[in-house]
């Protein structure tokens, strides 16, 4: 009670001093700390009330945990361990002296704020559910249940990490409340499946917690359904041959539904799974729709496929100083334009030189661009006019000869020409033995298809009075390079000395023999050709002198022959053409050398040479192959032989290249499977043996029944006939073949069954017939025949009928019953 009265003393001693207006107008000395308070609802709270100087009394007023006023302090808290009160509004107060009359009194209020973060916060979109469609407008609301003060409340809105919005309220209501906050979309495209999600955040100023309260509704993801749109597609666009509209990743329909793609090509549908051919090129649209609209997209499609050349023989003549440019019948085509090359031996040749005779020979036309390449390899031979060369203007023959040994005299020419000698105009044919009255005035002509040729000399025959009496034995001489040789030279009659002239062993002239021998240890001179020369005497003058040479051969086996294909590797592709090439390495004389192409043991082809080069030489020779599929795993080898003719080794030497065996890829084949087949029930397809499928790579099988896949295990039943087709396919194509499957009633299973119920019928009607007849006999039997398999149902007597007396039992044997 006197408590309340000094209260009540203080508050009417402060109005006093109010409406008094006495001359003490200083401070109020109290000091709240802190003076603004951030307190979550039903958390504890403290506040320190201190007062600077001297005081009658200090206290706390509040509608929870009030403090009486206390005179013997300097400051008094103020604390409670639960707020509950929304409308809560403690205040401190204190009583001061004055130098006159009554104390004065001053307060103090804390600027308290109490905050509830909220129960729940959702999201959902207004009078809407399901996909959204674009460029429509729809409205969100973000719901937050129970939170206080509203009014430090801001709901913010966020599509995925970006925000969109925000809300703010100005109700001074300080309890809690459930408010609402709307976001107006107008979803596109890019936002199908965007998530949306809002935040409701208590601004609680410097003094609340830090960072602020805020609690996020759970994410509302969108789906929004618009019309197709076409997108990465450009005017222009480029397709390997094989490819098909479906690898055109660069055109893209998107839309929601996802839109239904359909292909035109010149307003036919067409189907984007079908590779495409070098024919295929041309304009195309693509067509999306979905139930939201339609695009199109109008483009040209270019067909990019490897080169192919077509036309070209395997022999072409061509005029000498004509160009490779000017062979018209070798075509060639691919898309990009190909980029052609002529190779002579591995060589590049230009196309635009002109051809002179002496460029006959194999020529390699290679065609390439970005898809691949093509190449056809051909025998060009350059056809000349005639050309006669080393004839002198006068001759000297010996009485016998004929103009055919007159070898100064050498005529060329593709074709090879017509020669044809005159004399004083009339023909003089070139086999007749010279005599003494046919020298003269002679002309010589030439002539083939490119032109003509002709040279005059003068022929002067003289008479022939004798003859070389050396003989040279053997007079022919085939010998490999490094190896030893020796050759006899024989005279006949009387001499004034013989010897041999040669660049390595050569032997000086002897008189008192017979016979010379010329010989070397070891051959190693290409050019290498000895002469046997002979002096003898005459009737008259100085001695005469006569000479013969050795026919000699210096030969080398190649010290490798090996076999490879042209600019390719892997499978080769049944139909395709291939270049096999030969290299036979370091051989001489190559003009003997014949190169044999074989397959397996069967000859192929076969090259030779006409270069008179004696010393070894690289050589190559080329085969051109278009192999099938019974060419797959074929082994191809080429033989480098030396025909050194019947003075050689032989057989003649040979050597062999490692055989090169080819995989050839080749289409689906399904042989021995007739139009008709008869299949009994319970068998499957698998049992159809005479249908037989090949193919490299191995084909996939598949069965169809009226167009639709029929599994091969199936156990086949009457109901199963019909037409069947069997298709097979692998990367280089599809076979098919379409044939009548009959499944006829199975007989034979039927006669059996009805075999087995007659027997059974019979079985059950003599067991019957007996228990009928032998009453005895009733009961149940279990039957143990000792050493017999004829056990009869009844007991027969000797005139053949049954009775139903028993037997007598044998003594030893079981009791059966």
């Amino acid at each position: 009670m006197m408590m309340r009265s000094e209260r009540l003393l203080g508050l009417l001693l402060l109005l006093r001093t109010v409406v008094s207006n006495d001359s003490d107008t200083g401070e109020c000395s109290l000091e709240i700390q802190p003076s603004t308070v951030v307190v979550r609802h039903a958390d504890p709270v403290s506040v320190n009330c201190t007062v600077s100087g001297d005081h009658v009394g200090i206290g706390w007023e509040a509608s929870e945990g009030s403090v009486d006023m206390v005179t013997d302090v300097q400051f008094v808290t103020w604390s409670l361990e639960t707020v509950t009160d929304w409308e809560i509004a403690p205040r401190c107060f204190g009583n001061f002296p004055t130098e006159a009359g009554p104390p004065s009194q001053c307060e103090k209020k804390i600027i308290i704020t109490l905050y509830k973060p909220p129960d729940s916060v959702s999201i959902s979109a207004v009078n809407h559910t399901g996909p959204m469609v674009e460029r429509e407008e729809y409205q969100l609301q973000c719901v937050v249940q129970n939170i206080a003060p509203v009014q430090y409340l801001t709901v913010k809105w966020y599509k995925g990490e970006t925000l969109e919005n925000q809300t703010s309220y100005d109700y001074l209501t300080k309890t809690p409340v459930n408010v609402s906050s709307t976001l107006l979309i107008t979803p596109t495209s890019a936002d199908d499946g965007a998530q949306y999600s809002c935040v409701a955040e208590l601004k609680l100023g410097p003094e609340g917690p830090q960072p602020p309260p805020s609690i996020t509704s759970e994410p509302l993801t969108i789906t929004v359904h618009y019309k197709p749109r076409i997108t990465g597609c450009s005017d222009h666009m480029e397709l390997g041959e094989g490819e098909t509209l479906d690898t055109l990743v660069s055109c893209r329909a998107k839309g929601n539904p996802s839109p239904m793609v359909t292909w035109y090509r010149d307003q036919s549908e067409f189907n984007s799974s079908t590779p495409l051919a070098r024919r295929d090129g041309g304009q195309y649209t693509l067509i999306a729709n979905n139930t939201q609209g339609t695009a199109n997209r109008t483009l040209e499609i270019e067909v990019l496929y490897k080169p192919r050349i077509t036309g070209c023989s395997d022999h072409v003549e061509l005029r000498e100083g004509v160009t490779l440019d000017t062979l018209g019948s070798c075509k060639v085509e691919g898309y990009p334009s190909p980029v052609v090359t002529w190779y002579r031996d591995q060589s590049e040749f230009n196309s635009s030189t002109p051809l002179t005779r002496r460029d006959g020979g194999q020529y390699t036309l290679i065609a390439e661009n970005a898809q691949g390449t093509a190449n056809h390899t051909l025998e060009i031979e350059v056809l000349y006019k005639p050309r006669i060369t080393g004839c002198p203007n006068h001759v000297e023959l010996r009485e016998g000869v004929t103009l055919d040994t007159l070898g100064s005299c050498t005529v060329e020419g593709n074709p090879f020409p017509v020669v044809t000698w005159y004399r004083d105009q009339f023909n003089f044919s070139s086999s007749t033995p010279l005599t003494k009255i046919d020298g003269g005035q002679y002309t010589l002509i030439a002539e083939n298809t490119q032109g003509t040729a002709n040279h005059t000399l003068e022929i002067e025959v003289l008479s022939d009075t004798r003859e070389c009496s050396l003989e040279i034995q053997p007079s022919t001489v085939v010998v490999r390079h490094a190896d030893p040789v020796s050759v006899n030279c024989t005279v006949l009659g009387d001499h004034l000395g013989i010897g041999w002239e040669a660049s390595e062993g050569s032997v000086d002239m002897v008189t008192d023999v017979q016979f010379v021998t010329w010989s070397l240890e070891t051959v190693t001179d290409w050019e290498m050709a000895p002469r046997c020369f002979g002096n003898f005497p005459t009737k008259a003058g100085p001695p005469s002198q006569c000479d013969e040479k050795i026919n000699i051969t210096l030969y080398k086996p190649p010290d490798s022959v090996s076999i490879s294909a042209v600019n390719h590797t892997g499978p080769v592709v049944e139909g395709e053409k291939y270049q096999l090439q030969c290299e036979v390495q370091n051989i001489a004389p190559v003009q003997y050398l014949t190169v044999k192409w074989y397959k397996g043991g069967t000859l192929e082809n076969q090259t030779s040479y006409d270069d008179l080069t004696k010393t070894p030489v690289n050589v190559s020779s080329t085969l051109l192959i278009t192999p099938t599929s019974t060419d797959d795993g074929a082994q191809y080898s080429c033989v480098a032989e030396l025909e050194l003719g019947p003075e050689g080794p032989q057989p003649p030497p040979s050597i062999t290249s490692e055989p090169l065996t080819i995989t050839v890829h080749y289409k689906p084949l399904i042989t021995g499977c007739s139009n008709h087949v008869e299949l009994r029930e319970g068998v499957t397809l698998d049992t159809l043996v005479s249908c037989t499928v090949e193919g490299n790579p191995s084909p996939k099988v598949t069965w169809y029944k009226d167009q639709s896949a029929f599994d091969i295990s199936t156990q086949l039943t009457r109901g199963d006939g019909g037409q069947y087709t069997l298709k097979a396919e692998n990367a280089h194509g599809t076979a098919n073949h379409t044939l009548e499957v009959e499944v006829p009633f199975d007989y034979l299973h039927v006669w059996i069954s009805i075999f087995f119920i007659v027997l059974t019928v019979i079985v059950v009607i003599l067991v019957l017939l007996r228990r009928r007849l032998c009453p005895q006999y009733r009961g149940h039997y279990r039957i143990v025949p000792p050493n017999s398999t004829d056990i009869p149902l009844l007991p027969i007597n000797g005139n053949g009928t049954t009775s139903c007396t028993p037997e007598p039992h044998p003594p030893g044997q079981p009791l059966v019953h």
